[in-house]
């Protein structure tokens, strides 16, 4: 009797009606960079989403996100740092009712990156090709980069009162071999 009133009750929140509105968010959390040559670092990030219902369970989902990572060699300030920004639109499948529901899904998107590199532990006389002095024996070199991403994310939206949204979700996205692993928290506005 307890099974079959907790499936049914289960299956009362799939099949609930999603919210029919548009959500905006602000959010924040914390990013760890995936590259091709190891881990970029993990940092603060910060972004915003905005998710539009299409049919009932399923949105259309438009998430930004920006970190900066840095890396310093300890070599006479030799250091590595990176700002990226992560695009990510995504087709989400969700569940449960307008006032608590989970989403899942993905998509496939873009990752942008502005990295700055100095180093000063080149042999003397050597000048590394793309690479401009900016000191006697310190080089700077700098690099931009736009690649597609394939991601996931998963995560769930609460609605304590009318327009106020709270959202929680959980991401990865590749370029490489090793991913964009992030976690995040927005406040947002129903309409």
């Amino acid at each position: 009797m307890i099974t079959r009133l907790l499936l049914l009750s289960g299956l009362a929140v799939l099949l609930s009606a999603q919210p029919r509105a548009v959500e905006v968010y602000a959010q924040t959390g914390v990013l760890g960079g995936g590259g091709d040559e190891g881990w970029a670092g993990r940092a603060g990030s910060w972004g915003g989403a905005l998710t539009v219902p299409l049919v009932p369970r399923l949105a259309l989902d438009l998430d930004f996100q920006s970190a900066r990572f840095a890396r310093d060699f300890g070599s006479q300030g030799s250091y590595f740092r990176t700002r990226r920004w992560l695009i990510s639109p995504a087709l989400l499948y969700r569940f449960g009712n307008e006032r608590v529901y989970g989403f899942a899904g993905g998509g496939l998107g873009a990752e942008l990156n502005r990295s700055v590199s100095i180093e000063s532990n080149f042999l003397p006389g050597y000048q590394p090709p793309g690479w401009q002095e900016i000191s006697p024996g310190v080089w700077k070199a700098t690099h931009s980069s736009r690649d597609r991403t394939v991601h996931a994310r998963g995560g769930f939206v609460i609605s304590p009162v009318r327009h106020l949204v709270i959202r929680v979700d959980v991401h990865a996205g590749w370029v490489y071999v090793l991913p964009n692993l992030g976690v995040k928290v927005g406040v947002g506005y129903r309409f």
